[in-house]
């Protein structure tokens, strides 16, 4: 059969370079919504009126839908064929066109195919929706394409979530890789793709696939995907894939669900999810348990369809759902979108988040749940990227087993959701890109930069999609990482209102002493003193125990995804405060430049363990100055009981010498013969009591002094103890000789020999004898005069006085 040609450039009436047709789409859609169209929306009517290729990048929820019912309602003879990726989709787009007056029809499972198929025929819809496997089917649509019946009309070709022809024409559905031979099926037909996720290589792969502005003009228009009422954060979680209690912080008050949409990759997970939460929420066996269900393509049709009907009239307020409700869903008034784990790709997840928000005035959180493992992964992918490196405080080291018990797989194979068309409405398990070990699917590395960035992720989703330049992310607080900044900056310009007042006051006694003529007296300023800063290791103990500290927080406030690890204090900030010395409460963090933005938050915190540790850090150094006296003083003892051990040594040494001198040395004595003995009496010349004895006169040295009255008088020179009260008669002058001094008795030693005190009687030693030893005992008591013995002749010797013998 051959394939009709079909010329579908418009008529001359219907230029669309002309104002007037400009007008007439915009009062036509005004007039059948009642809403008034962008202006790229009327610029894509406008090219496709014109006869051109188009393709259109527009962020969910931004209005796309409405640009395939507005070539309908310019041409009612037409027919517009619309490729949709997912049952869903079809009857949403059935519905939306119905509501705008566009009579439309979706070929799926749950069409009555015979009664179509004539309807179609019979020119009764303007917009005919299907899956690429009907399109290409000889025994579906594929004949309609080509059946004379529709030469009359104009026709129109759209390819719906476009970039579905790259991620899944490779695998998951080949037909989708096949689309572009419509065109050669609908000869010189106008084609279009639209989707919200094209990046540069899916752009690529979508034009080429379906041979855009090959037979006529392309016109691109590209909004991006940015939507300033979604704000994206990541979540790290504590444990795996199946760590499901971790979703309950997101829903505190079971009185106050807020609508929530939670995507997983597996159906087991969505019963699973829902009986937990059920649980948490208090309602599970209540009249409200069905106010959180699972949703999925193995679920029946009517069932999927009550379930999506009672969530957007509010009677259902939590939907755990898998592939089925990614794309395409438009849902009033969702709050809260959970991505649970990270998905495979940015395009996946811009286009999940994107089914929240879509209500004028309701803003949506986005949340990337991470499990461990995908933040190790993360790290790995960026290694390379310089401006992307994540912190090296959030490394936390998780073990292999212990992540492929967290993150384990359940048992049992995935059913694919399958119509009687070919379509399916989401990927099975089997065809998803897994971790061999995980069994998860792989991140890829526009995950990665999404996960592990420290600036803005929403300027890694420009970088990836190439979005156009829009309002600043930290303006409109459209990520986790910029709602922490924005917030720390406002933190640090807050005004002290003390200062405000102290101001003001100071302006009004300005005024009043302007009007007096007269001026304030500056005080002069001190110049504060230079802080001494701590510098060495002691700051590196300051840095460490401070870097530990905001660790700890950042895991703490990681639980809600709200602050980046440079947002709870900066590395600047942080070198700052464990430099100043003079820290003593919180008042003198703001003195700190740079200034601590979250000072106002943590500021007792951080003054309190800076305290501690300056409190730890002088009490280590009382200790090691204690211990350092300690070890002086024990060196100074140790050394001083050496000195002594080697003085006595010395002193033992030299005993022991003089001991051996004395016992090889005899001593010379006065002859015999020149000293009178006298007759012995008794034991008394034996004892020290005795009164005579020639053995103490034989062994007393003594020598001879010649005195003033020209008598000579004998002397002895050192007495010993056994001389002491003794009587030595003398009866002839001694021979002239003088013996050698002898040493000195042992208890003199260690006194020493001085000078003798003078005599105080001068007549009795007019002659002062040479050098005379001095016994210890004479110290004690003065010199004096010898006293007379009742005897002539004698001289009682006392140990007060030299030995003085008469002759």
């Amino acid at each position: 059969m051959t394939t009709p040609r079909r010329d579908s450039t418009p008529s001359p009436e219907l230029n669309p370079a002309t104002d007037a047709l400009r007008q007439r789409i915009i009062e036509e859609t005004r007039k059948r919504t009642g809403k008034t169209p962008y202006d790229w929306q009327v610029q894509v009517t406008l090219d496709k009126l014109a006869g051109k290729d188009t393709f259109v990048i527009a962020g969910t929820g931004a209005g796309k839908s409405l640009t395939f019912a507005m070539v309908p309602f310019m041409v009612p003879k037409s027919i517009t064929w619309l490729l949709a990726p997912l049952n869903y989709i079809e009857e949403q787009l059935v519905k939306d066109m119905e509501k705008w007056g566009v009579p439309a029809v979706a070929i799926n499972q749950n069409s009555n195919w015979e009664e179509e198929k004539r309807n179609i025929l019979r020119g009764k819809y303007q917009v005919v929706i299907s899956s690429p496997e009907a399109f290409l089917s000889v025994d579906r649509l594929r004949n309609i394409l080509t059946s004379p019946e529709l030469e009359g009309y104009q026709h129109f070709g759209t390819a719906d979530e476009a970039h579905v022809i790259h991620t899944w024409g490779t695998g998951f559905r080949v037909d989708y890789g096949r689309v572009g031979n419509l065109r050669a099926i609908i000869y010189n037909v106008p084609f279009s793709a639209v989707t919200a996720t094209a990046t540069p290589a899916i752009k690529k792969s979508i034009i080429e696939c379906l041979h855009l502005g090959k037979q006529r003009e392309l016109a691109e228009i590209n909004l991006g995907n940015y939507r300033d009422n979604i704000e994206y954060s990541v979540h790290l979680m504590k444990g795996g894939s199946e760590s499901y209690e971790e979703l309950f912080q997101f829903f505190p008050d079971p009185n106050n669900i807020p609508k929530t949409l939670i995507f997983v990759d597996r159906t087991h997970d969505t019963h699973v999810i829902a009986t937990k939460l059920r649980k948490h929420l208090g309602i599970e066996g209540t009249p409200h348990w069905d106010k959180v269900r699972p949703y999925h393509a193995n679920r029946a049709q009517s069932g999927k369809d009550r379930c999506a009907e009672d969530f957007k009239n509010g009677k259902c307020n939590a939907i755990p759902s898998t592939e089925a409700l990614t794309m395409g869903a438009n849902f009033d008034d969702v709050e809260l979108v959970i991505q649970l784990p990270a998905p495979n790709s940015a395009v996946t997840h811009v286009q999940r988040i994107g089914r929240g928000g879509r209500t004028s005035g309701t803003r949506c959180r986005g949340v990337m749940m991470v499990t461990p493992n995908q933040y190790q992964r993360a790290i790995q992918l960026c290694a390379d990227i310089k401006d992307m490196q994540p912190d090296d405080l959030l490394n936390a080291k998780v073990e292999e087993e212990d992540l492929d018990e967290l993150e384990g797989v359940l048992a049992g194979e995935q059913t694919q959701a399958t119509d009687n068309n070919g379509a399916m409405d989401e990927p099975s398990d089997e065809d998803a890109k897994k971790s061999s070990k995980t069994g998860l699917r792989a991140i890829n590395l526009h995950v990665a930069r999404f996960i592990t960035t420290k600036t803005c992720r929403t300027k890694v989703l420009d970088d990836i999609f190439k979005n156009p330049e829009h309002i600043s992310c930290y303006e409109a607080g459209t990520c986790d990482l910029c709602v922490a900044r924005r917030a720390r900056d406002e933190a640090a310009n807050e005004t002290d209102t003390h200062t405000q007042e102290r101001a003001l006051k100071r302006e009004e006694i300005e005024v009043q002493l302007d009007a007096r003529g007269e001026a304030i007296e500056e005080p002069k300023r001190k110049r504060a003193p230079r802080a001494d800063n701590r510098t060495g290791k002691e700051l590196q103990r300051f840095v460490d125990r401070l870097k530990q500290w905001r660790r700890k927080v950042f895991r703490a406030e990681a639980e809600t995804g709200y602050l980046g690890i440079e947002d709870i204090m900066t590395d600047k900030a942080m070198e700052a405060i464990a430099k100043c010395k003079s820290i003593k409460n919180i008042l003198d963090l703001d003195r700190l430049e740079p200034p601590w933005p979250q000072r106002v938050r943590w500021g007792g915190e951080v003054v309190g363990i800076v305290l501690e540790l300056t409190g730890t850090i002088e009490e280590e150094k009382h200790k090691a100055t204690e211990a350092e006296q300690e070890q002086k003083e024990a060196e100074r003892r140790e050394k001083d009981e050496r000195r002594k051990a080697e003085k006595e040594a010395k002193r033992l040494a030299q005993q022991q010498e003089r001991e051996a001198k004395r016992a090889t040395n005899v001593p010379r004595h006065t002859p015999t013969s020149n000293i009178h003995t006298p007759p012995q009496a008794g034991p008394s010349n034996q004892t020290p009591g005795g009164s005579f004895g020639p053995a103490i006169v034989a062994q007393s040295p003594a020598r001879v002094v010649i005195g003033p009255d020209g008598r000579s008088r004998a002397i002895l020179a050192t007495p010993t103890s056994h001389q002491v009260n003794s009587y030595i008669p003398v009866q002839q002058q001694a021979t002239p000789h003088t013996p050698p001094i002898p040493r000195p008795p042992p208890f003199a030693r260690s006194i020493g020999y001085s000078t003798p005190t003078p005599h105080p009687n001068p007549a009795y030693m007019a002659h002062p004898p040479p050098y005379i030893p001095r016994p210890p005992f004479a110290y004690s008591m003065p010199y004096v005069t010898p006293q007379a013995h009742p005897r002539a002749g004698l001289t009682r010797l006392t140990p007060q006085h030299p030995i003085v013998i008469s002759i």
